[in-house]
């Protein structure tokens, strides 16, 4: 489900979740937002983003589905450079490799 209320054209809603305390936003369109356990909102320049409301969609993104849902570049690329690319940022065939090592 898509919570695009009182989402900005080009800031998405990057604002609200700066301005709120950590969490509220999304703990509020988990309890508003009708949903199936994710929920689509919007980023900095309308940037997609997907919350994981439920313990049956975190399995799916998580186990069933891993490959499907890939980490924003930014944040990959940012923590790549802390921690290095393991088995918590590789993607596809690089964390199969990674797996496999473990």
């Amino acid at each position: 489900m898509e919570t695009s209320q009182n989402a900005h054209f080009l800031w998405g809603h990057m604002r609200r979740i700066f301005e709120d305390p950590t969490g509220e936003p999304q703990r509020e369109w988990v309890d508003s937002v009708p949903h199936d356990g994710v929920i689509y909102y919007r980023w900095l320049f309308n940037e997609p983003r997907v919350l994981v409301a439920s313990p049956k969609a975190l399995g799916e993104v998580l186990v069933q589905r891993s490959y499907d849902f890939v980490k924003p570049e930014k944040l990959r690329n940012g923590l790549g450079r802390l921690l290095g690319v393991g088995v918590l940022l590789a993607e596809g065939d690089e964390h199969k490799v990674c797996c496999r090592r473990c």
